[in-house]
């Protein structure tokens, strides 16, 4: 329905259709699923629906080296070293309650082979895309932070 309960014209769902036939028709040549009920679940292969923990650590990891390298950047002050202790109860409060939640749950998860994970599809809201691409895209900010953070501290460590 458009303004004032009139129908949609023809020519916008056309057009809207045209562009949807286009963005499937990228993301296929990119190499990449649509949808769940693609080829990929047709052909019998399996589609993670969870990340695996390896992708996790990894994440942890990246900001266990932020702070780590905070700390050595700023050991010398002890109130610095301070507020850096806050940072890391926070870090342990973000990543220990998933942790635990999972924990604590009846529901036990399949725990796939690292490189299984890597090479079979992974589910999102948008479509399928490969295990590589979802670590990539979960771990990119925390490691372009890491890099930052390294930049910025040799900058202070060499103006001292």
């Amino acid at each position: 329905m458009h303004e004032k309960g009139e129908a949609v014209p023809d020519h916008l769902t056309i057009e809207r259709e045209s562009e949807l036939r286009r963005d499937v028709e990228r993301v296929r040549d990119d190499g990449v699923e649509t949808t769940q009920d693609s080829s990929a679940i047709a052909q019998g292969v399996s589609v993670n629906t969870a990340v695996h923990d390896g992708v996790f650590k990894i994440f942890m990891g990246l900001f266990a080296a932020i702070l780590a390298i905070f700390y050595l950047t700023f050991s010398h002050d002890a109130e610095t070293v301070f507020m850096i202790g806050i940072c890391a109860f926070y870090c342990l409060m973000y990543f220990g309650t998933p942790i635990v939640l999972r924990r604590a749950s009846r529901e036990k998860r399949e725990n796939k082979d690292w490189t299984e994970f890597l090479d079979e599809p992974f589910s999102t809201n948008t479509g399928l895309i490969s295990g590589r691409t979802a670590l990539l895209q979960i771990c990119i900010v925390p490691a372009a932070l890491a890099i930052c953070v390294i930049g910025i501290c040799v900058v202070i460590a060499l103006s001292r």
